[in-house]
């Protein structure tokens, strides 16, 4: 198992910003699987975390997390 930083720029409704993803993988024969996190927050890219009349309140912080699995060809 490696663990690894993903660095790269994200763009969501024409936004983009810097992430860093943290990576945990594992390489077995030619096949690469691995998880990639990173914390980001919706107003970073001009989303405005929902707000239902003080009773249902979203935090700003979420967290996206891919599954990757790459081969050699």
């Amino acid at each position: 198992e490696v663990s690894f930083q993903l660095v790269g720029d994200l763009t969501v409704r024409e936004i983009s910003q810097p992430v860093t993803f943290d990576v945990t993988a594992t390489l077995s024969g030619g096949t690469l699987r691995g998880t990639a996190t990173a914390a980001l927050k919706m107003s970073d890219f001009g989303i405005d975390p929902p707000n239902f009349a003080n009773t249902l309140t979203v935090q700003d912080d979420f967290q996206v997390r891919l599954d990757l699995v790459a081969t050699q060809e």
